[in-house]
């Protein structure tokens, strides 16, 4: 697993993303608390949906296509 707190900017992101996505649940939570419950699977549908994506894209190891020709060495 990736460490989130790798610098300064990873930081403030996280703090900024934690702050938005608590915001609406307490703001909701006043108005009723159903609706703050509503709110709260709602997000946290969509970041469990969000990370999963995340988690599922692969970066490449190898380069893609194919080589050319020349580019190989040849031993004869």
């Amino acid at each position: 697993m990736q460490n989130p707190l790798q610098n300064e900017d990873a930081a403030f992101r996280l703090v900024f993303w934690t702050i938005a996505y608590f915001v609406p649940i307490v703001v909701a939570s006043w108005i009723s608390p159903w609706l703050g419950f509503a709110v709260f699977v709602l997000e946290t549908a969509v970041v469990v949906v969000v990370v999963r994506r995340r988690h599922n894209v692969s970066e490449p190891t190898a380069p893609q296509g194919r080589a050319n020709v020349e580019d190989t060495p040849v031993d004869r």
